[in-house]
C-alpha cells in the first residue's frame, strides 16, 4: 500500500489499517498523522460495528451516535485503547465519505483529552 496524505477538511477522517498480511483489516479513526517521506506516522482509534464486542467490554469503548460509515445504520463503536504512531505503510488511504458527526467528534476530543492527561 503507498501512503496518500488527507487532504480533506474534517477534523478526523478514517483509514483501513491492516498490521500484516494475515491481519484482517479494521477501521481506524485517524486522528493525527505526522512525519515526512517514508517516515510517516498514524494515530488513532480503532472502530467496530460489533454489538458483542462492545457488551464483552463495554468500558473500554465509546458508542458513537451516528455510524460515519453512510451506507450502514448498524451501530458503531470506538475502542478507547489508541493506537500510536504505527507506520502509515499499514493503512489504506483515506475512507471517502465517511464523516463523524459534530456531536461524536466531541465525545473525540473528550477521550483525546483524557488520553493526553
Amino acid at each position: 500500500m503507498s501512503y496518500q496524505s488527507y487532504k480533506g477538511k474534517s477534523k478526523y477522517h478514517f483509514r483501513y489499517y491492516r498490521k500484516t498480511q494475515y491481519h484482517p483489516f479494521l477501521v481506524v479513526l485517524v486522528t493525527d498523522e505526522n512525519g515526512e517521506g517514508n517516515d510517516i506516522k498514524i494515530s488513532g482509534f480503532n472502530m467496530t460495528s460489533s454489538t458483542l464486542k462492545f457488551l464483552e467490554r463495554p468500558s473500554r469503548f465509546i458508542k458513537l451516535d451516528k455510524n460515519p460509515d453512510p451506507e450502514s445504520d448498524a451501530e458503531s463503536y470506538v475502542s478507547i485503547d489508541f493506537i500510536e504512531n504505527q507506520p502509515a505503510k499499514w493503512f489504506t488511504r483515506p475512507i471517502r465519505r465517511w464523516k463523524l458527526s459534530k456531536e461524536d467528534e466531541n465525545k473525540i476530543d473528550e477521550l483525546l483529552k483524557k488520553k493526553k492527561k
